[in-house]
């Protein structure tokens, strides 16, 4: 058994100040927790979770600001998005040289074998987009 003492945190930076370049504001996320897991256990820590929203408006100058007569000179346009990360943690427990070497090995090679992946992903996407435009 292990046993694994988690401290995440996620922070960024929403929104700087033009007006007082001395003033940035921060986000902070955070999740602590203490797990008991056997070795080679997988364990998951959610619930980091940001969410934004911007919206912008578009107008033409003098023109968009008659009232009535304005919302014929303006757009507004505004995105959402959602993130959820997800920590995945799978301790092992390394006795020996051998064990070390072993681990270190079958993690290069699923590494390789992620890489081999994403670059199949990525060739598909262009191959994707390059037919969409020929259309």
């Amino acid at each position: 058994m292990v046993c694994l003492e988690i401290a995440t945190e996620v922070s960024d930076i929403p929104s700087i100040d033009s007006s007082n370049p001395g003033y940035v504001t921060t986000c902070k996320r955070q999740a602590n927790t203490i797990v008991v897991v056997e070795d080679g256990q997988m364990v998951v820590i959610g619930g980091l979770i940001q969410e934004n929203r911007s919206d912008l408006t578009k107008k033409v100058p003098c023109v968009g600001n008659i009232p009535g007569l304005g919302s014929l000179f303006r757009n507004f346009a505004g995105t959402k998005s959602k993130t959820n990360l997800l920590i995945f943690i799978t301790p092992r427990i390394v006795r020996t040289s051998e064990d070390m070497e072993k681990a270190t090995v079958n993690q290069k090679s699923k590494a390789q074998e992620n890489l081999k992946k994403l670059k199949k992903e990525q060739e598909n996407e262009i191959k994707d987009t390059f037919d969409m435009l020929i259309r």
